[in-house]
């Protein structure tokens, strides 16, 4: 295991929850993660919305797999 790596992944995986709950905890709209993904979907041209959804599905599917399978 590379320890320089391992820190910095785990730091940008904080910076990246606590961003997110400053989101949820402010009222504004556009604060969290979701917010942005949907914003950037809903003003795309229909071929944009498309990669956005395949890619973001293929992300969320190699996820699954990768983080599951030993």
């Amino acid at each position: 295991m590379n320890i320089w790596f391992t820190l910095i992944f785990a730091v940008l995986i904080i910076a990246v929850v606590v961003v997110e709950v400053i989101g949820v905890q402010r009222k504004g709209d556009g604060d969290t993660i979701t917010e942005n993904w949907r914003w950037v979907r809903d003003h795309s041209p229909p071929w944009g919305r498309w990669v956005l959804e395949v890619f973001t599905a293929g992300l969320l599917m190699w996820a699954i797999i990768h983080f599951l399978a030993n």
